[in-house]
């Protein structure tokens, strides 16, 4: 069941602050354990839990923006605060992820000894309780609220556990004299940071850039407009997401004979079928009569991807 514009801020804000609070639990567990260890790969994996800390309280600001009400300066709403905020995140863990490549690099010619491995092992399973409790939670705030600052937020902490895993490795083989392996591992966790930071970013990006929703989503909107008997056809669908907000715009063909209060009332039950499948929409619907010739979007984005194809 789709949630309203309330009960989704809510939840998404819920969220972004209980991830705040494991993020801040894990950085005092991993600090301590690199003080005991000296192991690079510790200290790598503690200040990736920093740049979630960080995404988190930011998060919980961007949720309680996007969810603000439209007001005479932002009429479309202010939902466009999420993707921007997440590419703000995106271009944080890209900067964690260089600078733990040039670290790594240099650990890797220069090694080091790493010392109490079994405190820092134990220290790491810790953590990863905690993130696996965390993204169980954050999965099933991500499937009610398709909120993409909580779905950053969860792919941030889904790496820190890849990150642990390889922490508890390094540590492992690192203990038994191998201390190359700590830059190495450190130098394997740069890369995966780095094309985390790429994920995120196309996510905002394409958010910012008006992409279409999902295939799905469209045919279902589709699928609902043309259900209605008073409805003869319809073409130029066009929707974006943004942020907690769906924007829906099409135009209906309806029989060129029908009075303007019958294709009003048509169109307030299409636009009510419509929230009832996505509440935060905002729809607007184009009547025309069916079968007059004009212009349309559908064949002038046809033309074009011919002639891109030719």
């Amino acid at each position: 069941m789709s949630l309203s514009h309330r009960e989704r801020g809510h939840q998404t804000q819920k969220a972004a602050l209980v991830s705040l609070a494991v993020g801040l639990t894990i950085i005092a567990l991993q600090l301590y354990a690199y003080f005991q260890t000296n192991a690079l790969v510790m200290l790598a994996s503690m200040l990736e839990s920093v740049g979630d800390a960080i995404a988190a309280a930011t998060a919980f600001y961007a949720l309680r923006v996007a969810h603000r009400a439209p007001d005479k300066n932002h009429r479309w709403g202010h939902g466009k605060a999420e993707p921007l905020v997440t590419l703000g995140q995106a271009a944080f863990v890209a900067g964690s992820g260089i600078y733990f490549l040039i670290q790594s690099f240099s650990r890797l010619l220069s090694p080091e000894p790493v010392e109490s491995t079994p405190i820092g092992i134990t220290i790491m399973v810790i953590s990863s309780v905690l993130i696996l409790a965390l993204l169980i939670y954050q999965h099933r705030v991500v499937d009610r609220t398709h909120s993409m600052s909580i779905k950053a937020d969860f792919l941030h902490y889904m790496n820190d556990m890849l990150v642990n895993i390889v922490v508890i490795i390094s540590l492992l083989i690192s203990g038994m004299g191998f201390d190359r392996f700590d830059g190495a591992a450190s130098m394997l966790i740069s890369f995966y940071i780095l094309f985390s930071a790429w994920k995120l970013a196309r996510g905002a990006a394409e958010q910012l850039m008006d992409k279409e929703m999902k295939d799905e989503d469209r045919h279902i909107i589709s699928e609902i407009i043309l259900a209605h008997h008073g409805v003869s056809g319809m073409h130029d669908l066009r929707t974006r997401q943004s942020g907690p907000d769906v924007f829906i715009d099409a135009h209906v063909e309806m029989p060129g004979d029908l009075t303007l209060h019958d294709a009003h009332h048509i169109t307030e039950m299409l636009e009510d079928a419509l929230r009832r499948r996505y509440p935060t929409a905002q729809i607007i619907l184009h009547q025309e009569p069916a079968g007059i010739e004009d212009h349309k979007l559908d064949e002038a984005i046809q033309q074009t991807s011919g002639r891109a194809d030719a």
